[in-house]
């Protein structure tokens, strides 16, 4: 039980880091144009 709800967290985290990175590219994207 303890197995599955680190890789739940560590999937969360993971995908949290992809979409600020995102994120972040679109702000800075707009900056530039």
């Amino acid at each position: 039980m303890a197995e599955t709800s680190k890789s739940i967290i560590a999937s969360a985290c993971f995908h949290m880091t992809i979409r600020i990175r995102i994120f972040k590219d679109s702000i800075h994207g707009t900056e530039k144009s």
